[in-house]
């Protein structure tokens, strides 16, 4: 079947974003970073910047030939020498397996199966259908471009070594950007996982949700709405931080709005200074512990007030 599209036209994009990626990721970063996202790539293409070197269009156009290139010496391999034979056809196709050809002996699953056929389109094409960049294989429909895939994670799997290279080998293979996989993993899974697999996960660009949150009694949130406590204090750690550091405020405004619609009374530690209860005051936490209120073997926590409003 021959189709519009020149055959040329999947290779070559497939070879571009590893391509483009590498020319702006040092190589022990490479692993981590994978083969980046087309669609960031080609935007460079368009319009290359600084961050290719002093002479960023010749190394577009390096990118472009060289992609080219290697798309050709691919496309020989695959189709053989003959350019005028080639087509996307022969390339992208499809294999309609029924779900029960799993149990079938090899003879009979080979009857049940139809295929492979050549199909047309492609992820940004009419009739467009998502392809496995390993041997152009199509795996599904396209998705829509304001839809995402929501996938949720298994805690063994998120816990093992490879999961980060599992993500890479899905959106490298599966013809799907990045930015459109929104990867669920629990709030208990969440908690016991390594930083660096987080930090890897976003570097890929995938979109991470913490699923399950509230859930059962091993969830923070279902012991502090149901335990008969009164307060919920603030560590050290950001307090004292707040004023100079987005992250630390970020997490003082979220556990005092917590504590609030908890029903508990949110409290402050390490106030060491006025300007610091001023900040904690401004945010709605009213009591408070620290330096500034001096220490007491019996009592370390008083009620505080913006100096304007003088101290007890």
């Amino acid at each position: 079947m021959t189709v519009d599209l020149p055959a040329p036209f999947g290779p070559t994009t497939q070879v571009m974003a590893p391509s483009g990626t590498a020319k702006v990721t040092p190589e022990a970063a490479r692993k981590l970073v994978g083969n980046g996202q087309l669609e960031s790539v080609i935007e460079h293409l368009q319009q290359p910047d600084a961050t290719w070197g002093s002479d960023p269009t010749a190394v577009r156009n390096e990118i472009l030939l060289g992609s080219l290139k290697a798309a050709l010496t691919e496309l020989r391999q695959r189709l053989g020498s003959d350019m005028d034979a080639w087509t996307w056809g022969r390339l992208h196709h499809a294999t309609f397996e029924p779900a029960v050809g799993v149990l079938a002996d090899a003879q009979l699953r080979a009857q049940m199966t139809v295929g492979p056929l050549e199909i047309a389109g492609s992820s940004s094409t009419p009739r467009a259908q998502a392809y496995r960049a390993a041997d152009f294989a199509v795996i599904g429909a396209a998705l829509p471009a304001d839809v995402r895939l929501s996938f949720g994670a298994l805690r063994h799997h998120v816990l093992q070594d490879d999961f980060v290279d599992d993500i890479g080998r899905f959106l490298a293979e599966g013809g799907m950007p990045a930015s459109r996989l929104e990867l669920r993993i629990a709030e208990r899974t969440f908690a016991s996982m390594n930083a660096s697999i987080c930090q890897s996960l976003g570097r890929l660009g995938v979109q991470i949700v913490v699923d399950e949150v509230g859930r059962g009694f091993a969830s923070s949130l279902d012991r502090l709405a149901r335990a008969p406590i009164w307060g919920l204090q603030l560590d050290r750690v950001w307090t004292t931080a707040l004023r100079t550091d987005d992250v630390a405020l970020k997490v003082c405004k979220a556990g005092i709005s917590a504590a609030v619609a908890l029903g508990l009374t949110p409290i402050a530690t390490g106030v060491d200074d006025a300007a610091q209860r001023d900040a904690l005051v401004a945010l709605g936490c009213r009591h408070g512990s620290g330096d500034l209120f001096g220490r007491s073997a019996e009592f370390d926590t008083v009620i505080m007030r913006r100096a304007s409003q003088g101290t007890p």
